[in-house]
């Protein structure tokens, strides 16, 4: 298959891995996230955190006037872009016209992302999110225990939009579980079965693996978190690029504002092209009773 590369526009390709680095992101969604474009190191994003208040009162003009906002807790947070994340992929001159250099693109936009994933994982311990839910080895977890963690959320004030992730052990065992398996068996389509499995918890429901190689996972038996938008505050750039010489520089954004920075150049020395991907990254917990730690012990 001819290279990508013979075509050359490196806005395209970096179309096709900032595709990659978004699929990458996913487990992120959950949390509230802001986007500056043309950044550098150690800026900051503005980010929107809201989160559900319940407080409305009867006018009183001495004490509740129309200037009161009560508790709620919609803030902008900035968030320091403290990390430059960048994966690099070399091609060699000779490979040019014999691989498909879309697919390597695609790899090094997921890299990126996964490492950006890594690094929130590691904020999710126990000294920044105190209350941990024990639901003991992943053998056990079935949905009765999904739906009870549905009535502590309720019972923290979760907003809606909540989230449940769990360690890919514990996502196998749930989808063992006697209610998927009765749906299954009625011929239901099973992509079908896991989104009603999902809706009737009122959890948008991820499996992760990466979770295992965080830092708290690691150490204080983490295999999971239930949590709304306002636990996390997310910032994410676009690097600004100033220089010259033989580098060539693409920076794109979707609608959102994700986005990242492709850089492309020839090294004499070893007659290869690389091809960067870069990604401004950034995260400051903001509000600790929005996430609830599921341990195994």
């Amino acid at each position: 298959m001819a290279s990508v590369l013979t075509n050359g526009d490196l806005n395209i390709l970096a179309q096709i891995t900032l595709e990659s680095l978004k699929v990458g992101l996913q487990p992120l969604t959950s949390w509230s996230t802001g986007f500056r474009s043309a950044a550098r190191l150690n800026d900051s994003a503005k980010v929107w955190v809201n989160s559900q208040t319940l407080d409305a009162t009867d006018f009183n003009k001495s004490s509740n006037n129309y200037e009161d906002v009560g508790a709620d807790a919609t803030v902008g947070v900035d968030v320091l872009l403290d990390t430059k994340i960048k994966k690099t992929a070399e091609i060699a001159e000779e490979d040019y016209a014999k691989i498909d250099i879309s697919s390597k693109l695609r790899d090094i936009g997921y890299a990126v992302a996964n490492e950006a994933v890594l690094r929130t994982y590691n904020k999710l311990t126990a000294a920044n999110y105190a209350t941990s839910v024990n639901v003991g080895a992943a053998s056990g977890f079935t949905y009765d225990d999904v739906v009870d963690l549905e009535v502590a959320a309720d019972d923290a004030g979760f907003a809606n939009g909540r989230s449940l992730l769990l360690a890919n052990t514990y996502t196998a065992n749930l989808k063992k579980d006697g209610v998927l398996i009765a749906n299954k068996n009625n011929s239901v389509d099973p992509a079908m079965v896991w989104q009603r499995f999902d809706a009737i918890a009122n959890f948008a429901t991820m499996s992760s693996s990466l979770l295992k190689s965080s830092t708290p996972a690691s150490g204080e038996n983490l295999v999971g978190f239930i949590t709304d938008s306002s636990a996390l505050a997310l910032a994410m750039g676009t690097p600004e690029y100033n220089g010259g010489g033989d580098v060539e520089v693409a920076t794109v954004t979707d609608e959102s504002g994700i986005g990242l920075q492709l850089r492309r150049h020839y090294s004499r020395a070893t007659g290869s092209i690389y091809l960067n991907a870069v990604m401004l990254f950034g995260s400051e917990v903001t509000r600790a009773t929005g996430l609830q730690r599921l341990v195994s012990a």
